[in-house]
């Protein structure tokens, strides 16, 4: 394998580039960012909804099954009272 440099005699211009951030790497770390980070966002809203949607199933399947053992309570109450009554 040959490095890059052969030769620390030769003129930076006929090398090239040799810092950071030239040509496309600024874009690209723009562009991947900007990706990132919405894609996180996306992520983040459709999780939450996906979440609340399961959390309101949660709430109405619980809420049913208060009221059906309100109702049964209710009822087995109704029923001893009216055995007292009698």
């Amino acid at each position: 394998m040959t490095p890059t440099i052969e030769s620390w005699n030769n003129n930076p211009l006929q090398v090239g580039p040799m810092y950071p951030l030239v040509g496309w790497e600024v874009a690209m770390t723009v562009a991947c960012t900007a990706f990132c980070v919405s894609f996180i966002i996306w992520k983040f809203r459709t999780e939450g909804e996906k979440y609340r949607t399961q959390a309101a199933k949660l709430r109405k399947s619980l809420s049913r099954s208060d009221s059906m053992a309100a109702g049964t309570a209710n009822h087995q109450n109704a029923d001893r009272d009216e055995s007292t009554v009698t």
